[in-house]
């Protein structure tokens, strides 16, 4: 199942919830460091604002607020890639996380 369409706004909070593929763990503190450095990163790079996040195990959440634009999904996307990229070079894995 889809979730359901965003309607983009100026300023929006939103709540993202971001899933390891095959419910895999990443328990390590290294992994969770370099969610971090990536998260600020992608701070740095797009205009949200970050009220909280939660990182776990298998799963991560986020609160965001957005600036002008709808950048949520380009940011995401950004973070998302970077993040796995990243990941997999310091893991020696392949694919997706």
């Amino acid at each position: 199942m889809s979730r359901p369409l965003r309607f983009p706004y100026p300023h929006a909070v939103h709540h993202v919830t971001l899933r390891c593929c095959n419910r895999e763990f990443l328990p390590t503190e290294p992994s969770f460091e370099l969610f971090r450095t990536v998260l600020q990163e992608t701070r740095a790079k797009f205009p949200l604002s970050p009220y909280n996040y939660c990182l776990m195990t298998n799963h991560v959440h986020l609160l965001f607020k957005e600036g002008n634009d709808d950048t949520l999904s380009k940011a995401m996307h950004w973070r998302g890639t970077t993040f796995t990229r990243r990941f997999n070079g310091a893991t020696g894995r392949r694919g997706h996380v």
